[in-house]
């Protein structure tokens, strides 16, 4: 299977990194600005009291020192961190992305669908709309009973008019009998059915077999869907505020988003693995507030960051220690990773000696940012099976990492059961091989979507030769 093209399945680097403005001089300053006049609020409001309280205008003094006192001693990088967490809460920045298209909607296949446009699921949109054509239809059964009723009473109107006619006809006397009329049934009324909420999609999460198992559109839950199933489209969207000068921040946004798992991690490591691996401070601080603005990493809500934060000597002299910030993978994110094709496994190419080591790559932050489990290139040796028992002692290790994943999962109970059966085959003497087979089959059908960067995708390439898929 050759390797996707990223640009068809997901939004690309660059247009996250537009997604919040650049930390320059000018934008750390207006944010301490902010800091100082939100601060001073306030204090505004009380001195206004009080002038129309005593009549005395000496209590707006206090006002400007406490707003220039605030803005020189406010941290404007927090408080830049602060404004990317609340853009986040808000959902709004994912869906300014890209430019909405002119034009009606169209009906297009889920698999044709392309990063930028916007669109809605049309399942969704029929679920949503039921009970408006629902009304409609009984709006239009009625009419159709109604009309049905007016015609039989037509029908005897029209009979009875016809015999008065022949008696009036055979004697002529009183007046000439009339046709009568028959009020008509006035046409149905149709409740309008709303616009479809259009979305632009970010992502279009693919399985290895190349089927569409999901639709990340801004601001919206995941819509599932199948490779065939439709979507109404009003496409394509052009990224917007896109700049040529954003590839070194989109260098940052790609290397955060292979550093970080659905495992907490300490946002001061990630930031410090990144200056080290090369990246500018404030392109790898970028790359941080972009991805959580965006809603691919979630900030741990249990530590949201303060305003007495952004004030790091006023919180040294009252003692308060600083907050560990931690972000993990979105839903939106751990899609975003896994949304182009895993790298071809090589087969050797020589068979390996009797005793075999096999080495395994798995990524997990919670250890350290660009760590693995074991180590990178740590080496399991065993005499016993040594190709099932590696295999097995990395996957147990993947799925331990994994474990706050496994609800995301369709047999989350099957996992559980299949992790401590790993476990107890590893702790037998001879390890029941065929035992082992099946139950990494169980792991490999329910638990593939936990695969997530090159090591993820590379482990459950090996359960395949394992079990002979």
């Amino acid at each position: 299977m050759g390797i996707r093209n990223p640009d068809d399945v997901r939004i690309s680097p660059e247009v996250i990194a537009a997604a919040v403005p650049r930390e320059n001089d000018a934008r750390v300053l207006w944010a301490r600005a902010r800091a100082g006049l939100l601060a001073a609020a306030p204090v505004a409001v009380v001195a206004f009291v009080l002038v129309q309280t005593t009549g005395s205008s000496w209590w707006f003094v206090p006002v400007w020192p406490v707003a220039l006192a605030v803005a020189a001693y406010a941290d404007g990088v927090v408080l830049l961190h602060r404004e990317a967490e609340r853009s986040a809460r808000n959902g709004r920045v994912a869906g300014s992305l890209f430019a909405r298209a002119l034009g009606s909607a169209r009906d297009v296949r889920a698999e044709d669908l392309r990063p930028g446009d916007w669109a809605a699921s049309k399942a969704e949109y029929a679920e949503k709309t039921r009970p408006i054509r629902r009304r409609n239809s009984d709006n239009e059964a009625d009419h159709l009973r109604r009309k049905a009723q007016r015609e039989e009473r037509e029908r005897e109107a029209n009979l009875k008019f016809t015999m008065d006619l022949a008696e009036w006809t055979a004697n002529p006397e009183g007046p000439r009998p009339t046709r009568p009329r028959v009020p008509g049934v006035p046409k149905p009324y149709r409740h309008p059915l709303p616009p479809p909420e259009f979305a632009p999609v970010l992502v279009r999460d693919l399985s290895g077999d190349e089927r569409t198992s999901g639709v990340w559109l801004a601001g919206r839950s995941l819509a599932r869907a199948g490779a065939a199933d439709h979507f109404l489209c009003v496409g394509g969207g052009a990224p917007v505020r896109v700049e040529k000068e954003d590839a070194t921040l989109a260098e940052a946004v790609s290397t955060l988003m292979a550093a970080l798992s659905s495992s907490w991690v300490q946002e001061s490591a990630l930031v410090a693995s990144m200056i080290e691996a090369g990246h500018p401070p404030r392109s790898a601080r970028h790359a941080v507030r972009a991805c959580v603005a965006v809603g691919l990493a979630v900030p741990d809500p249990e530590r949201r960051r303060t305003l007495l934060e952004g004030l790091p000597r006023l919180r040294a002299r009252l003692g308060v220690e600083a907050r560990d910030h931690r972000l993990k993978l979105s839903g939106l994110g751990a899609a975003w990773t896994r949304s182009v094709s895993p790298p071809t496994v090589r087969e050797p190419a020589e068979p390996a000696p009797p005793a075999i080591s096999q080495q395994f790559h798995i990524y997990n932050p919670t250890l350290a940012p660009y760590s693995s489990i074991g180590g990178v290139g740590d080496i399991v040796h065993n005499e016993r099976d040594p190709e099932i028992t590696a295999l097995v002692k990395a996957v147990v290790q993947f799925l331990e990492a994994q474990r706050d994943r496994f609800p995301e999962t369709s047999d989350p109970a099957g996992l559980e059961a299949a992790l401590k059966d790993l476990r107890g085959a590893l702790a037998e003497p001879d390890m029941p091989v065929s035992r082992v087979r099946k139950t990494l089959g169980v792991v490999y059908q329910v638990g593939v979507d936990l695969a997530v960067g090159v090591g993820g995708n590379f482990l459950f390439e090996g359960i395949k030769k394992v079990i002979g898929m």
